[in-house]
């Protein structure tokens, strides 16, 4: 199951690739396609992702969301104002103390 539920508002989105270029696993987890008169982005693969949010920041549309699923990822996030923390990859914000 992958920790994160990534969605793109189609509405917003213009497909302009941005999402594709800032993320180090773009190309697995986005792909740009024509749906109806417009190319838009579509999440194909978030197994891939780290939870970074890079995309949801870079995005110039605010087209994309993106939710961590996983509860031991999130309780670490969540509780990031302890003292005490165990290392979890840079990717997720959190750093080792």
């Amino acid at each position: 199951m992958p920790m994160v539920q990534i969605t793109i508002d189609p509405e917003k989105c213009d497909g302009c690739g941005i999402c594709v270029g800032v993320c180090h696993k773009g190309q697995r987890i986005f792909k740009i396609e024509k749906v109806g008169n417009k190319n838009v982005c579509l999440v194909q693969d978030t197994s891939y992702c780290y939870g970074c949010t890079t995309c949801v920041s870079k995005c110039p549309k605010k087209a994309i969301n993106l939710v961590r699923t996983d509860k031991k990822i999130r309780r670490i996030l969540t509780q990031s104002h302890r003292a005490t923390l165990p290392f979890v990859s840079p990717c997720l914000g959190v750093r080792e103390q």
